[in-house]
């Protein structure tokens, strides 16, 4: 008996071993490939009031092609509050972009949180995470980053085991000297084999920038990124998709006493002159979701149900951006040159304030193509109120100026109908309303509306279907005046999507002129490209140092098609 255990246990940690070394976690008996996310920032120390620079790589281990998530989210946060929420998009598994830290932010660690929508259906460990100081430019004391005997003990951000050996590291660095007069061009020469360049051509960031205790200590301990990992823990179920075709918007429908609303539908609109709507059912476990195109990036959303039927109920929408897991910062020894660097920093930030010195220039992210999903294509008829005498509600309007369409009351409620053009009667069932756009069930909020307050109503006096769907005519009242008040009855619901992150790119002065310009320059970032476009051979790049005097690093991150990381690097100095 006992060995037929040890042959089980044997067997079982095998198949598991298996799996790990496959890079794929088995739910539900069957082998689900997982996705990487890794970001590179262009420093690790910053200043409040600047901005993070970063480059976002998604890889996965899927060989049937049906990962490749095309939206990142990534996030900000110390130990207590979260201060970004990014939305990136992914183009080729890279994206790029930038955040500012805001002139308020004290002093101390903060972490930068990345992953995919698909990520989500495993354990929250397999995010990127990497710690940032970011200091307050008034802070003299610095007190939150106090000292420890051991910083080595805590290194909860460190994950090397990704990195090339680097011996083995595709790029190679090649220049002219390795110190340099302030203000003076420097040469630097990229090669790049072939193999190389079949591999890492998009997916090679160059960061050029003053050296640091902390970083040299990255740097020697081989930590220059933190990356997930793509062995994943056991999981019951995917209930996360994966995000090629847009974001996906997930909640739970409810009653209020938390029981699941089962296989009921939900309506998503968003405010515009012209009437737009999709929908879906809630599962038995009252979860739905929403697949949302470009078009509704960055507007306000309304979700609604057929509240008539199912009475009160919940709408619980998920925020990605809230996590489980806390950060738990490592603490780094405040050395008397790590002061130093610091306190010059602040210095060089003031300065840059002081004659408004901005290096960032932004190209917003173009949106994807999509279908636009309206109800109809033209209404019947178009009636502008301002062209009649000045009417004092919505009941008075139907009467006076909608000649298809009336307002009658039942049983309390306000009930729409519209004339059938075909049969020259009103349709027995009542009509859809929609308000800027999205749907209306109860009128009574709106029924105050006057001719000073609606710019159009348009009717649609024929049957109306968008799948399973089917509307008996629609009225669609365009408000005359944009409102962030809006008729939310029960089971609607209000929410904003954010707008992919803006392309960042670091914008150097021109220096070439800059001997006879008396703006000082103190970058301590000299150079940054997320995504450098090698070509096989020699790749020549310029740049120019500053008047910060000091040592700098170049250093150069790439990132193949299986996540694996390399890390090159080379020192330079200025002088005067």
């Amino acid at each position: 008996m006992c060995r037929t255990v040890y042959i089980i246990v044997f067997f079982l940690s095998v198949v598991f071993s298996l799996n790990a070394l496959a890079g794929r976690t088995r739910i539900n008996n069957f082998s689900v490939p997982v996705e990487r996310v890794t970001v590179i920032t262009d420093r690790d120390i910053y200043v409040a009031g600047e901005s993070v620079f970063f480059n976002v790589n998604v890889t996965s281990n899927d060989s049937t092609n049906n990962l490749g998530s095309r939206v990142c989210y990534m996030i900000l946060r110390d130990t207590k509050n979260i201060y970004s929420k990014l939305y990136i998009k992914i183009n080729r598994e890279t994206g790029f972009g930038s955040f500012y830290l805001p002139d308020t932010l004290k002093t101390g660690y903060y972490e930068v949180v990345a992953f995919t929508n698909y990520m989500r259906n495993f354990d929250e460990s397999l995010f990127f995470r990497k710690s940032l100081i970011v200091v307050n430019r008034f802070d003299e004391w610095l007190n939150n980053l106090f000292q420890i005997n051991n910083p080595k003990s805590k290194q909860n951000y460190v994950n090397d085991s990704n990195l090339t050996d680097p011996e083995k590291c595709p790029v190679k660095l090649a220049l002219e000297k390795d110190s340099f007069a302030v203000r003076e061009k420097i040469k630097l020469t990229l090669h790049l084999d072939t193999d190389a360049y079949n591999k890492y051509r998009k997916k090679i960031s160059i960061s050029i920038k003053g050296v640091n205790p902390y970083t040299q200590y990255l740097l020697d301990w081989r930590n220059p990124l933190n990356s997930s990992e793509m062995i994943t823990p056991f999981s019951k179920e995917i209930n996360y998709p994966v995000e090629k075709e847009g974001i996906y918007l997930s909640g739970k429908l409810i009653k209020p006493d938390s029981t699941p609303v089962q296989k009921e539908r939900l309506f998503l609109s968003t405010p515009d002159s012209i009437v737009n709507l999709q929908y879906t059912s809630s599962d038995e476990k009252g979860q739905f979701q929403f697949l949302l195109s470009d078009y509704y990036l960055g507007k306000q959303l309304i979700i609604s149900t057929e509240s008539d039927s199912i009475g009160e109920c919940i709408i619980l929408l998920e925020d990605k951006f809230q996590l489980n897991q806390p950060f738990h910062h490592a603490n780094f020894i405040l050395s008397k040159d790590l002061r130093k660097y610091i306190i010059e920093s602040q210095k060089i930030v003031a300065i840059q304030k002081t004659y408004a010195l901005k290096y960032l220039k932004t190209v917003p992210v173009k949106n994807s193509a999509y279908e636009f999903p309206r109800i109809y294509n033209g209404p019947t008829a178009i009636v502008y109120p301002s062209d009649y005498v000045p009417l004092n509600n919505l009941m008075e309007i139907s009467e006076n100026i909608l000649t298809t369409a009336k307002i009658a009351v039942r049983r309390g409620k306000y009930i729409p109908y519209v004339l059938n053009t075909v049969t020259a009667e009103f349709f027995p069932k009542p009509a859809g309303v929609f308000l800027d756009g999205f749907p209306i069930y109860d009128l009574t909020p709106i029924m105050n509306l006057s001719s000073g307050d609606i710019s159009k109503i348009e009717l649609c006096n024929a049957i109306v279907t968008k799948g399973d769907l089917e509307y008996n005519g629609i009225i669609s009242i365009i408000r005359s005046k944009k409102t962030d008040t809006l008729p939310l009855n029960k089971g609607i619901i209000a929410y904003s999507v954010g707008k992919f992150t803006e392309y960042s790119y670091y914008d150097l002065p021109n220096v070439p002129n800059a001997f006879y310009d008396p703006t000082p320059d103190f970058r301590q970032l000299l150079y940054w490209n997320p995504l450098m476009e090698l070509k096989p051979g020699e790749n020549n790049i310029e740049f120019y140092s500053s008047d910060w005097l000091g040592n700098y690093i170049i250093e150069v991150k790439g990132i193949n098609n299986e996540g694996e990381v390399f890390l090159t690097y080379s020192k330079i100095k200025v002088y005067r």
